[in-house]
């Protein structure tokens, strides 16, 4: 639930805390929806590529999204395992 209201879905992230904030950088949702939204505008013949990504702040794209969120879970799972290799020396 706080990587949903870090996100940027549920709460506009100018609203959040400052010391809050650099949660939002941590949250896949957040870039899971710019790359959504990037992708889906990759094709636009209306113009709402210019008007809308800025619109929502949206400024990395959707290659460097996929890079974060792979970034991301390779980062999670190596901390997961170096936390259950210390548990395991301890028994």
């Amino acid at each position: 639930m706080p990587m949903m209201l870090f996100g940027g879905l549920l709460a506009n992230n100018e609203r959040i805390p400052d010391w809050l904030g650099w949660l939002q950088y941590l949250s896949t949702i957040k870039y899971g929806s710019e790359a959504l939204v990037s992708n889906e505008l990759a094709s636009d013949t209306f113009g709402l590529r210019e008007n809308f990504l800025p619109f929502l702040d949206y400024n990395l794209g959707y290659r460097n999204c996929m890079f974060i969120m792979l970034a991301l879970t390779i980062g999670c799972r190596l901390l997961a395992f170096v936390m259950f290799k210390s548990l395991v020396r301890k028994f």
